[in-house]
């Protein structure tokens, strides 16, 4: 069976936990056919452990085309393969991330590397609302961007909780003026 709800949950209550002395970019990269036919959790509660994580889910779909035409032929793998492909985007679409659909094996790679360069990208926008109260309920939010009249692709998440002040990462210190070394005599 495949519970790939079970392994986000999982990873992403793993990392809400983890202590970090600053902020860090929070990212699950998943390879899975992204059937849950055995999972114990949710796709739902799966993308909300990974929202209240501040997680970003990148995901490389196994369901290759060389599948596709043998799920034309096969009612039940066309669905299987729909299924799987919607959670995983789901998964992305939701986490800001991105879903990858290789088209055989051996693209696995190149979906990897496309991986590699969005995370290399990435910018961090941050802001805090008027109304900032941090009662646990989810935030909707939308980013847009614009340049020359265009509107640009932005990939983010859809949403937030709002944490308590405690639970955020403690500012950097500020750079430090060396001592004036004494003057030789």
């Amino acid at each position: 069976g495949h519970a790939p709800s079970d392994a986000v949950l999982s990873a992403s209550q793993q990392l809400r936990d983890r202590p970090e002395k600053e902020s860090v970019a929070r990212v699950l990269v998943v390879l899975s056919d992204g059937l849950n036919n055995a999972s114990v959790a949710s796709l739902g509660s799966a993308i909300d452990a990974a929202q209240e994580a501040e997680v970003t889910i990148y995901a490389t779909s196994t369901n290759y085309t060389a599948s596709s035409s043998q799920a034309a032929m096969d009612t039940q793998i066309a669905f299987d393969v729909q299924n799987g492909n919607s959670n995983l985007r789901q998964l992305a679409e939701q986490t800001g991330g991105l879903v990858l659909h290789p088209r055989s094996p051996n693209d696995v790679t190149k979906a990897f590397e496309k991986i590699g360069q969005e995370l290399r990208s990435r910018y961090a926008v941050s802001y805090k609302p008027a109304n900032f109260a941090p009662d646990g309920h989810f935030r909707t939010i939308n980013i847009e961007a614009h340049t020359g009249g265009r509107k640009l692709r932005v990939r983010a998440r859809k949403g937030y909780y709002p944490r308590p002040k405690s639970q955020f990462p403690p500012a950097p210190p500020s750079p430090r003026q060396s001592p004036t070394p004494p003057e030789a005599t």
